[in-house]
């Protein structure tokens, strides 16, 4: 499909996610492409430099160092009995060892036990993760934000409500989806906002020059109803905090 793209010779293309975004790299070299919502864009081996990127490709990302740590100090302020803390992680995404280094670091402070269970978007490896959670006494789970993760938002919160765990997913469709948390950027907010950087490239701006932007605004979603199912009192500070709550 890249190849498909480049061959039609556009001004500029726009790619949503790190797949797409790799392809296009390895696809052409001239082509300006903006990106969106990737992870971390020089772990991923997109851009050299955040701030002067060089080559042909910009754009924004959804990736903080500080958002790990963060999603883990909320959902243990949600389930504070917690003790140990399961990671749903998918081992093929380059993306979640860097936040499993992160993750570790924070659960270190909060005296946390991480228990990881591997995750492949299937609702086999969903099950099997929560199996395991529970015979491991896990208290509350985390969810990275893999592509697995984000394809099974829906078997994870069924299986996570079932087995009276928290989870805290990357982005809001995870606590819609029926998850008691999520934390994270508007992955729509990002997408709309990359439309600046194709109107400065329309306009001659070279996507070299335009340096890669970060999130800095990132939203809490609380689910009461799960809350109230998994027999949790939020606590007034989250609440007070969040940008929605699910009644």
């Amino acid at each position: 499909m890249a190849a498909e793209l480049v061959a039609l010779r556009p001004d500029v293309i726009v790619a949503v996610g790190p797949p797409s975004t790799a392809a296009l790299k390895n696809a052409t070299n001239s082509i300006p492409v903006v990106f969106t919502a990737v992870g971390d864009a020089v772990r991923q081996g997109l851009v050299d430099n955040l701030a002067r990127p060089g080559g042909n490709l910009t754009g924004y990302t959804i990736y903080s160092p500080a958002l790990g740590p963060k999603r883990l100090q909320l959902l243990i302020e949600a389930a504070p009995s917690a003790k140990k803390a399961g990671v749903l992680h998918q081992p093929s995404n380059p993306m979640d060892k860097v936040v499993l280094s992160e993750l570790s670091n924070g659960a270190e402070l909060l005296g946390l036990t991480l228990q990881l269970a591997p995750l492949d978007g299937s609702e086999a490896s969903v099950r099997s993760a929560f199996a395991r959670f529970k015979s491991e006494g896990v208290g509350a789970v985390i969810v990275p934000g893999s592509p697995a993760g984000t394809l099974s938002r829906n078997e994870i919160a069924r299986e996570a409500i079932a087995g009276g765990l928290a989870v805290i997913q990357f982005t809001r469709d995870g606590a819609e989806a029926g998850s008691l948390l999520s934390y994270g950027a508007s992955i729509k907010d990002v997408v709309r906002q990359s439309v600046a950087y194709v109107a400065k490239i329309l306009k001659g701006a070279q996507p070299g020059d335009l340096p890669v932007v970060q999130p800095t605004k990132f939203e809490l979603l609380v689910n009461l109803r799960t809350a109230r199912a998994l027999s949790l009192t939020i606590s007034p500070t989250i609440l007070a905090g969040a940008d929605e709550v699910i009644e």
